[in-house]
């Protein structure tokens, strides 16, 4: 079985785009340099991440939420790298 990247195949749905919020400061770490950490993610996933340019407004601390769409539990596996990441490096 080949892992299919990109856009969804026939029989394959995209699920809900998932949301999570992620601390404006780590941002530049979830997109790394040149985008090379979010475009790594997204290839080892299969899911398409959308990061905001700008915080959320209000948002105190400020934050961005982050739309991660895919398919099946794909966005969740993205989610959960995004969070190993800023836990591990976002110190």
């Amino acid at each position: 079985q080949m892992a299919r990247f990109g856009t969804p195949g026939p029989g394959q749905t995209a699920g809900p785009a998932l949301m999570m919020k992620v601390p404006n400061q780590h941002v530049g770490l979830v997109i790394g340099k040149g985008g090379s950490t979010i475009r790594g993610i997204q290839e080892r996933t299969g899911t398409r991440i959308q990061i905001p340019s700008q915080a959320d407004a209000g948002s105190m601390p400020p934050v961005r939420t982050v739309t991660i769409s895919g398919v099946g539990d794909a966005p969740a596996r993205a989610q959960y790298e995004i969070e190993a990441l800023i836990q591990t490096q976002g110190h």
